[in-house]
């Protein structure tokens, strides 16, 4: 492939070179929490009614036919990956797919509370809004690893880079609103 081409599509396909960010199905979902910060922030009904719902709404959609149940009866993500960083497998190599890593789920959580949210502005969607409650309480929630520290995977791995600047697992605590006073401990492993 030539560098012109690569640069148009960039690293589009699952093969070839490892990188930590060919599969991470939560672009929309994030983009479309712009859409209810805006909303936020001018309380502008119309736009809520004519712009933001829907697509916020299609991007719940999307997440309550991604999301299998796992053995536990949760719903879960995967395959996915946290943005940024990697872990050592068992036989010491480095991986990065994984299912349901933490930022999906807090950004998951986030989008179903907004679209809930939402659905009660301008006009009532209590179906829709009752199907979205029942399934966050099938959401795995956060976890803190044996070190003390807010968990990135559901499962506890070694970091490729231990010191590495990336922060996609505090998601929940900015620029979300699930991790603070009202978790504690979470809050305190986030630090």
């Amino acid at each position: 492939m030539t560098r012109a081409v690569l640069l148009i599509y960039a690293d589009s396909d699952i093969e070839g070179s490892f990188d930590d960010c060919v599969v991470w199905p939560m672009g929309g979902a994030w983009l479309s929490l712009h859409l209810w910060n805006h909303y936020e922030y001018t309380l502008d009904t119309d736009f809520l009614a004519e712009k933001a719902y829907p697509i916020i709404k299609d991007a719940a959609l999307f997440f309550l036919d991604y999301m299998i149940e796992d053995e536990n009866a949760q719903l879960i993500t995967g395959p996915s990956l946290s943005p940024e960083n990697s872990y050592i497998t068992a036989d010491g190599r480095r991986g990065a797919l994984c299912m349901v890593p933490a930022m999906d789920i807090q950004i998951v959580k986030t989008l179903f509370n907004c679209c809930i949210k939402a659905a009660k502005v301008p006009h009532t969607d209590n179906d829709f809004s009752d199907e979205l409650k029942a399934a966050m309480k099938k959401l795995p929630g956060d976890k803190i690893g044996s070190d003390g520290r807010l968990m990135e995977w559901q499962k506890e791995y070694k970091e490729t880079e231990v010191n590495h600047r990336h922060t996609s697992h505090l998601f929940g605590l900015f620029p979300g609103e699930l991790i603070n006073e009202s978790t504690p401990e979470l809050l305190d492993a986030a630090n």
